[in-house]
């Protein structure tokens, strides 16, 4: 594992691969420190059109951008994650979110857009929605 860690090639290509919908619900929560009971868990995966036990084909979930990153899927991730981030707007302040999170990969604009969001609400919502929350 060291040899894997310190090894320069691991690092070279970060934020290369588009999370599928549990991967970004998943992290969202963690990102926002929110513990959804199971309920609300298999809600926010079925409003991403992730179904538990249910994947398309033997082989499972595809693993490619472009089954996650169609438009249609990218609008239910911005309400979804505007959905969540009014819930929390009071306990999370999203500049500094976005900097624990992302820091260093989180862009100029990414951060200026957070920063101008109109109400925490956006701002975290922004921050969920850009591209380096959005990778992996």
């Amino acid at each position: 594992m060291s040899a894997l860690v310190d090894c320069d090639e691991a690092w070279q290509h970060p934020l290369e691969k588009f999370k599928n919908s549990y991967e970004y619900c998943v992290s969202a929560c963690r990102a926002l420190r929110y513990e959804p009971d199971a309920r609300q868990g298999l809600g926010s995966l079925r409003a991403l059109d992730y179904r538990v036990f249910a994947a398309p084909s033997p082989a499972g979930y595809p693993d490619v951008a472009s089954a996650w990153a169609a438009p249609d899927a990218v609008m239910k991730r911005i309400d979804w994650s505007y959905a969540l981030s009014r819930r929390l707007e009071r306990s999370v302040d999203p500049r500094a979110r976005a900097a624990d999170i992302a820091g260093p990969v989180l862009s100029q604009t990414t951060r200026q857009a957070v920063a101008q969001a109109p109400s925490r609400a956006e701002g975290l919502a922004l921050f969920l929605v850009s591209p380096e929350f959005q990778r992996r």
